[in-house]
């Protein structure tokens, strides 16, 4: 066992000896890079600006808050209230994923479906669901819309942006009632939300995307 180790040792040295040469040998002749240190060990942010080393190249992402979506859903019920209509309504984050939803007592099941999608939607093309209806009319310039990102598009009105000094940080959507309705409690639920200081709301929630 202890011939092994020291066989082992032996070998180590030698192959260290023989790069050390290797080096040395590199940096005697290397006559074409002379301003080039021989062996020498690169970092990964050596091709970057100086300022730019050690910067983690990311960006804050604006988004509603679970906090948030609760507020718009209160607001979003009590404008429902008035209509004397049970309610859906789902509110997603600035990436389109469902926060919250609800949906009132005996609220159609049907429409479940279309106040996430009418949410998800307004997110996708970051426009209202009802402008997306008009552009989507046969002749008009959107035309069949509705048929992409694999049927999942409602472009029924009812599904709202959501901005915050020029940036859309999530939107809502609301089924149940007419379209004029739905458009009415999808508003009541972002206006809770523009009625709020803008230091309120947690809209950097820590996520981060990497260029």
């Amino acid at each position: 066992m202890a011939c092994r180790i020291s066989r082992a040792l032996t070998a180590f040295s030698v192959r260290c000896q023989n790069e050390m040469l290797a080096c040395i040998q590199f940096k005697t002749t290397d006559t074409h890079r002379p301003n080039v240190p021989a062996c020498r060990a690169v970092r990964s942010d050596d091709a970057l600006p100086s300022e730019s080393k050690g910067r983690k190249m990311t960006r804050l992402i604006a988004t509603l808050t679970l906090d948030d979506a609760k507020l718009m859903l209160s607001a979003a019920e009590a404008k429902a209230a008035e209509f004397s209509i049970a309610y859906n309504v789902a509110v997603v984050d600035a990436g389109g994923h469902l926060i919250a939803f609800v949906r009132q007592d005996d609220a159609l099941i049907g429409s479940i479906d279309l106040a996430i999608k009418k949410a998800v939607t307004t997110r996708l093309f970051d426009k209202k669901t009802d402008y997306l209806a008009k552009l989507a009319q046969p002749g008009a310039p959107l035309f069949g819309i509705d048929q992409s990102n694999d049927g999942n598009v409602v472009i029924f009105g009812g599904g709202l942006p959501v901005i915050r000094d020029g940036r859309l940080i999530g939107a809502v959507g609301a089924s149940a009632g007419s379209v004029e309705q739905d458009i009415a409690v999808a508003q009541a639920a972002v206006s809770a939300i523009d009625l709020m200081p803008a230091d309120s709301q947690l809209l950097t929630s820590g996520k981060e995307q990497r260029r």
